[in-house]
């Protein structure tokens, strides 16, 4: 059997954390990723913050009130309710 020097053993093991640096790195940082991040497949988006459904003033005629429908805005108008 044939011994390996320490300088050599110590060149071999650079060599090899050299060529395998790169998948080194991917699972470290899927590792440390994974433990870090929130898994988000199982957490839910967080609900838009959006006003209730109702008469507002219309955001471009401040004369009348426009329906909102507690998504968008509706064609329906009227006089502001005074």
């Amino acid at each position: 059997m044939e011994v390996i020097s320490v300088p050599h053993l110590v060149v071999a093991v650079v060599v090899l954390l050299f060529l395998l640096s790169p998948f080194i790195a991917v699972g470290i940082s899927g590792v440390v990723g994974v433990a870090l991040r929130p898994d988000r497949r199982t957490t839910a988006p967080p609900a838009p913050q959006t006003a209730a459904p109702g008469w507002y003033p219309d955001p471009t005629n401040p004369a009348i009130v426009r329906w909102f429908d507690g998504r968008q805005w509706t064609q329906q108008t009227q006089p502001p309710l005074n």
